[in-house]
């Protein structure tokens, strides 16, 4: 096959995809007895997830890829713990953490806004807002107590998870390097990095940006995408999400970030050095999300210079650790 067969066998191959599973949100809403005049899909990787249009509002439905109910039941009940921790959570309306109802595990949530603080990253004082509300909130999830979750042994960060994930980015950092877009000397020195211990007793989203900040009525109203949460070192988690700052925020913003952070929690002065290879870690996580996908979404990125712009970003970190 050309690489040409290649990208149009993943597109049609992702239009039928989002097509059966926009046929299944429909099966699960008359199945709740909704009748939606619009399903709009918001994420079509990792779990599918549609905004719905119905008489009385939106509602977003999240099913999960496949029929097992371990991470939905896992983020239906840290949803109803982070509430009651002054974390601001979706309004789930109905959930089937079994997937009893139509074959996968669903989780409705009333729409807590129609926009997240990525789409308000331009808007100049309420965009420090937002941030700084973000800061202030990571660190609220931080602080949530953890004695008594009955989270499971695989919620814990184990020393050989973090050694097989930095062996998928070392990999995925030799296949840039194949492209020319890293140097095999750089690949070399990111995997002689040291990583800070992975171990803690502090709630870690994982994926804590933007995108996942839903806001209403200027505010931070609900964070979403639980499932891949976790327990461990909460440093770690700051660093992925000072990561994605640093790769699309102004330095300002990333600021107010931080001070809202420090405004409940204290970060200790080694963060600065000795969390670099996480962040370091994270921009090559970005790029290998985009790799991985597809030639589809790997094109788009290089085309967007999300990749250009990224290397950067990693060969700026290294500078750092090397000065």
């Amino acid at each position: 096959m050309t690489r040409a067969a290649d990208y149009n066998a993943a597109m049609a191959t992702a239009a039928m995809q989002q097509s059966a599973e926009r046929d299944l949100a429909r099966r699960i809403l008359a199945a709740c007895g909704a009748e939606p005049s619009a399903i709009e899909p918001l994420a079509r990787f990792n779990n599918p997830v549609f905004r719905c249009a119905l008489p009385d509002g939106s509602r977003i439905l999240k099913i999960s890829k496949s029929p097992d109910g371990a991470a939905t039941r896992k983020e239906l009940l840290l949803i109803e713990h982070l509430a009651r921790h002054g974390v601001p959570t979706p309004d789930v309306e109905r959930a089937d953490a079994d997937g009893a109802l139509a074959g996968r595990p669903f989780i409705l949530m009333r729409s807590s806004g129609e926009q997240t603080v990525a789409d308000l990253l331009g808007h100049g004082d309420v965009a420090h807002q937002l941030l700084t509300e973000m800061g202030s909130t990571l660190a609220r999830i931080h602080q949530a107590p953890t004695d008594g979750l009955p989270l499971s042994a695989t919620d814990r960060v184990s020393p050989q998870g973090v050694a097989n994930y930095l062996e998928t980015l070392g990999a995925t950092a030799a296949a840039l390097a194949e492209q020319s877009l890293l140097t095999v000397e750089e690949v070399a020195r990111f995997r002689a990095l040291e990583m800070p211990s992975a171990v803690g007793e502090s709630l870690c989203h994982s994926d804590f940006h933007v995108v996942q900040c839903v806001v209403h009525e200027g505010r931070v109203a609900a964070v979403v995408d639980w499932e891949s949460a976790w327990i461990g070192n909460p440093l770690i988690d700051l660093a992925i999400s000072h990561a994605y700052l640093d790769y699309y925020c102004p330095l300002a913003l990333t600021r107010s970030f931080l001070s809202g952070y420090l405004s409940l929690r204290e970060i200790p002065s080694e963060y600065g050095l000795g969390y670099l290879p996480v962040r370091m870690a994270q921009v090559l996580g970005m790029l290998r999300a985009w790799y991985t996908r597809g030639p589809e979404i790997w094109h788009a990125a290089i085309v967007q210079q999300k990749v250009a712009r990224a290397v950067r970003l990693f060969r700026l970190y290294a500078q750092r650790l090397a000065s």
